[in-house]
């Protein structure tokens, strides 16, 4: 229900990661758990994520909304370019197919950057 939430359920795993790791939540109507999974792990700092894959699973699982999460291993939660460019292309896609994009959270570490351990672009305003 909030980027604490996720951040409690994957941070702290994450931010252990030497390569980023891309991950979606999957949720009922309710917002509850019905899924969390790996969609790509990447090399050290550069991954992919692609609309097509993460969707595929939401519809799988018959997910009513989807968290998008990631890892910056240089510890640096703040967004890349490449972050807002999937975000706005999974957004597109998820309303083309009515599943709601809940947030795109980028999980960092709290001891290499001042502030939260986090990014989340719903908090942001960006979603």
């Amino acid at each position: 229900t909030s980027p604490e939430d996720v951040f409690a359920l994957v941070g702290p795993e994450m931010q252990m990661l030497a390569q980023e790791s891309v991950r979606v939540i999957l949720l009922n109507h309710r917002k509850r758990l019905i899924h969390l999974g790996e969609v790509f792990r990447g090399t050290g700092n550069e991954s992919f994520a692609n609309p097509s894959e993460i969707l595929r699973k939401a519809i799988s699982h018959g997910a009513n909304s989807i968290v998008l999460v990631h890892n910056h291993p240089s510890g640096d939660p703040s967004p890349s370019n490449a972050d807002h460019e999937v975000t706005r292309r999974l957004k597109t896609a998820c309303l083309a197919i009515g599943v709601e994009f809940t947030d795109h959270i980028i999980v960092g570490c709290q001891s290499r950057h001042a502030g939260d351990p986090y990014f989340s672009f719903r908090e942001a305003g960006l979603i």
